[in-house]
């Protein structure tokens, strides 16, 4: 049992993190720095390095773990399954060869070093993978995790953190607690791999009947209770399957995602998501050690630069490889040129098993450390480089529509790029539901595709523009044009390549409105009436009627006018 004591010194350390915490934060932010490098700084102060203010730091540690986890499962949220599909040229492609090449050159160096083959095998895989967790913080800081240079970003991270569990059973094998490398990691591998299937095949049947079941019960404690449980639950599954926390929570998202839950799911866990990520940075920050960072500063560098310095050689003609401009593989490689926190990890257990000697093993460790504490300052300076190079045209260019088409499924066609277009496509960008837009006013093209925007130029009524957007495979089509006759051909197309996509449709007048739903349009909206109908309602609350009394005027009259519209679009007897 807990005695009075350590509860209270339990919660004295808490106050101690969040108000050192609070404090490197808002200062740092004074000058325009990442809020990571706040945390990072914070937990220097505070730690054993720094003044020592903490004792229970591996509590805090346990809890900042689930940052992590977190955030991992908050991008699964943002992805899906048959995305994810679409992205293995990526993940397993230039995030395989980046990891293979890297580990290769490293270990290399570190066997001309130190000439031990196992050190160099196992600090050469640790050393080889960059921080999940940071990188996407700070490219989710900065709005940059949407662009071509995030998107290749996440699928190298998320190989990397799959490739912890070989190099986990490489660092077994060398310390001879393990048979056969080949044998054990194969073996390892097919039953993590069946875990991890089960649980997709359970959560699949679960997780929908269980989020309605609780959902009925309309207590939202309950429904962030069974969030909470969701993330645990598989991110444990992971673990014992050989996997690490951060991956089973990544695919507790992706199926979360697959259900109606998820924009409320991802609502409930952001206020956890970001404070539980803050104390995983500032976890990493207590365990540098100021004093071993002074005395060592020179080999600390070297490391740091040297390590930087091969990943950037590999990563950016991989970059290139991948259709990438030379400023974005530039930006790219050397936002991923610092060391991840699975080092710490890997680099642990090789000095725990004999593998690396305790004294590099420290120099590793702290480098690892450091590295990460400069990676907010990485990502500014890729992002300048990217800009000198490109002049800041292809960072923020969305992709070709050959090149998106592969990735796009469940996706919103909007045909129009206007003054309504614009608006639905911000309603889509708030609930991140993946959507691109067709549209034949260049200048408005070039600038929302310059800005990042999946905006191209094409003729919706065309059915080669049609197929390239991945008409057949859209969740629903929106006609925005301002041209009755164009929407007509419009809707008239669309419903000849893609029969079962619902069609929603912006009509001018009454007449117009049964044209487009004689054509295929599920549903129609008069744009004028809609504008006359809140005018009117904002006129009558200006002169003193009640606004639920306006309300009321407003649905009548909309009844009403759609009255005629909704006995033209009825099936016929």
């Amino acid at each position: 049992m807990e005695t009075a004591v350590e509860q209270s010194r339990f919660i004295y350390d808490i106050g101690i993190f969040l108000m050192a915490a609070i404090a490197a934060v808002v200062a740092l932010h004074r000058f325009g720095i990442s809020p990571v490098l706040g945390y990072l700084c914070a937990g220097l102060a505070i730690g054993p390095g720094g003044f020592g203010l903490m004792e229970n730091t591996a509590l805090v540690r346990a809890i900042a773990e689930f940052g992590v986890v977190f955030l991992m499962f908050a991008i699964g949220l943002e992805l899906s399954f048959d995305r994810l599909r679409s992205m293995r040229v990526d993940v397993f492609g230039l995030g395989g060869m980046q990891v293979a090449m890297t580990m290769t050159a490293l270990a290399g160096l570190l066997y001309l070093w130190r000439g031990n083959a196992a050190l160099a095998l196992v600090a050469g895989g640790a050393l080889a993978v960059s921080s999940t967790a940071v990188v996407l913080q700070v490219l989710s800081e900065r709005g940059e995790i949407g662009t071509r240079v995030g998107r290749k970003a996440f699928a190298v991270l998320l190989f990397q953190d799959i490739a912890v569990v070989p190099l986990l059973m490489l660092v077994q094998v060398l310390a001879g607690k393990e048979g056969s490398f080949g044998v054990s990691a194969l073996l390892a591998l097919g039953q993590g791999i069946a875990a991890l299937m089960a649980a997709v095949l359970i959560g699949r049947l679960v997780l929908r009947p269980l989020y309605r079941v609780v959902t009925a019960t309309g207590s939202r404690e309950l429904f962030v209770a069974v969030v909470i449980l969701t993330v645990g639950g598989f991110a444990v599954i992971a673990e014992e399957a050989g996997f690490s926390l951060a991956l089973g929570a990544f695919l507790a998202g992706l199926l979360v995602t697959e259900t109606e839950f998820r924009q409320q799911v991802e609502m409930d866990i952001e206020p956890f998501k970001g404070l539980l990520l803050g104390l995983f940075f500032m976890t990493v920050g207590m365990g540098l050690d100021a004093a071993y960072i002074a005395a060592h500063a020179k080999e600390i560098i070297f490391l740091i630069i040297v390590i930087g310095l091969v990943k950037i050689a590999v990563l950016a003609p991989l970059a290139l490889m991948f259709r990438l401009s030379f400023g974005e593989a530039s930006w790219l490689a050397v936002l991923l040129a610092q060391i991840g926190e699975f080092a710490f990890v890997i680099l642990s257990l090789g000095a725990a098993l004999g593998v690396l000697d305790r004294e590099v093993a420290q120099i590793f460790l702290t480098a690892t450390g450091v590295s990460l504490a400069l990676t907010p300052l990485l990502a500014a300076v890729g992002a300048r480089l990217q800009n000198r190079i490109d002049g800041g045209v292809a960072r923020h260019a969305a992709p070709s529509l050959e090149e998106t088409k592969s990735s796009l499924e469940g996706h919103v066609v909007l045909a129009g790029y206007g003054r309504v277009g614009r608006t639905i496509a911000r309603m889509l960008d708030q609930h991140k539901i993946a959507y691109i837009a067709l549209d034949l006013n260049p200048e408005q093209v070039g600038e929302a595709f310059r800005r990042g925007y999946p905006v191209y130029y094409g003729n919706a009524s065309r059915p080669d523009t049609l197929k390239q957007a991945n008409i057949a495979r859209a969740a629903a089509f929106v006609v925005t044009i301002d041209n009755p006759a164009m929407a007509a051909r419009t809707v008239a197309a669309v419903r000849e390549l893609a029969p079962a996509v619902p069609i929603l449709a912006r009509a001018h007048d009454a007449e117009h409105c049964r044209r487009l739903a004689r054509l295929g349009a599920a549903a129609t909206v008069l744009e004028a009436m809609e504008g006359s109908l809140q005018l009117g309602g904002r006129v009558l609350e200006a002169l003193g009627t009640p606004p639920d009394v306006a309300d009321q005027t407003i649905d009548a009259l909309r009844r009403e006018d759609y009255r005629e519209m909704v006995r033209a679009t009825a099936p016929k007897a």
